[in-house]
């Protein structure tokens, strides 16, 4: 997916992009072969296809996601996720309330696709960053307005990794609305019995319940957040595969334009 991509380049955004498909020009490499003199693309357009792709395939060679992170911001950062799924970590937080600024973190728990970790307060949540830095994609659910939040909160100067896939917004493009568990049963994706009907406000008693002693509720807490943060990685790859599929439709299809590519997003 990411090869068929020219949103990151400054200047081109959705509607060029598919101009640009619609035309021909599937991929980087098709780029390449573009004749200047038929006028099918705008030479602004071409301008920026030349600067910025060369770029473009060396950095997917050498594996610097970070040049992709203008992907981020429009929202599009799902795309990176086949080329770069092995360097990505999933997370979720648990917290005291929902103000990053009067509340804490109580744990995070931490997915790498294989194995899950908890990092608990007052236990080893000092440990997390050093473990962040292995990785250069993070996934959440809501993470851009809470998970996020909290944790750039209770470490400063914590570099997360440069690619950060929200799911509330890659869900979103998919039809799929609601909370994370709403989600997951459109998914068809279930819990433990243990931990199906709990909340997030339940994960606060839950860690009130531990601070007086209660054993039994950090374990309950943790099988939670396991849950949560498991159920991302089966999230991910399911809406990676449907929007890969969708593109792959606009990429297969015909022609959708007879003139010149409309440089409607295309700006200095």
């Amino acid at each position: 997916m990411l090869e068929h991509t020219f949103v990151h380049i400054p200047g081109i955004g959705k509607i060029t992009e598919q101009g640009l498909w619609g035309h021909g020009v599937r991929t980087w490499a098709d780029a390449e072969g573009v004749d200047p003199g038929t006028g099918a693309i705008r030479p602004r357009v071409l301008a920026q296809l030349q600067r910025y792709l060369p770029d473009s395939q060396r950095a997917l060679h050498e594996g610097n996601v970070r040049y992709f992170s203008r992907l981020c911001d429009l929202g599009e950062a799902w795309r990176v996720f086949g080329r770069f799924a092995q360097d990505c970590v999933y997370l979720d937080i648990e917290t005291t309330g929902l103000s990053p600024g009067s509340d804490d973190i109580t744990m995070v728990g931490v997915y790498d696709g294989n194995a899950y970790t908890a990092f608990i307060a007052g236990d080893n949540l000092d440990a997390l960053p050093a473990y962040l830095q292995g990785f250069r994609l993070i996934t959440t659910f809501n993470g851009a307005g809470f998970d996020l939040r909290f944790i750039r909160a209770a470490f400063p100067q914590l570099p997360l990794p440069p690619i950060h896939i929200d799911l509330r917004r890659v869900t979103k493009k998919l039809g799929l609305t609601g909370g994370l568990k709403a989600i997951e049963a459109a998914l068809g994706l279930q819990r433990d019995r243990d931990v199906r009907d709990l909340s997030g406000f339940d994960a606060v008693l839950l860690w009130r319940r531990h601070l007086r002693g209660d054993r039994r509720a950090l374990d309950l807490l943790v099988q939670y957040n396991r849950a949560d943060v498991v159920h991302l990685k089966s999230i991910m790859e399911i809406c990676y595969d449907r929007l890969a599929r969708e593109t792959a439709a606009l990429l297969s299809g015909p022609n959708p334009r007879a003139g010149a590519l409309p440089s409607d997003d295309v700006r200095r």
